[in-house]
């Protein structure tokens, strides 16, 4: 159940780290909060994981969340890649 009712519904966030840890548990809390999530990782297995939990976790894009595309960051270049799955702003 989100915490913050609405206040994330259809934002886009950016979690860099994704694949583990505190990135993994950052990218669910922002998914079950309403936010759309852009996952990113240099594990990309690990990455795609996560995107997938989310997902099946929170039904989808358009149900609280959970569309949450994967991005395997390896450069700082990667940036650009991110931002063009993040969509506009």
């Amino acid at each position: 159940m989100p915490k913050t009712p609405d206040y994330f519904a259809g934002k886009t966030i950016v979690i860099t780290g994704a694949a583990s840890g505190i990135g993994r548990a950052t990218a669910l809390i922002f998914a079950r909060e309403g936010a759309n999530v852009v996952c990113a990782d240099i594990d990309a297995d690990g990455v795609a994981q996560t995107a997938e939990a989310i997902n099946v976790q929170f039904g989808g894009k358009g149900k609280n969340g959970g569309n949450a595309p994967p991005e395997r960051c390896t450069t700082p270049t990667s940036r650009g890649s991110v931002l063009a799955t993040a969509g506009p702003a």
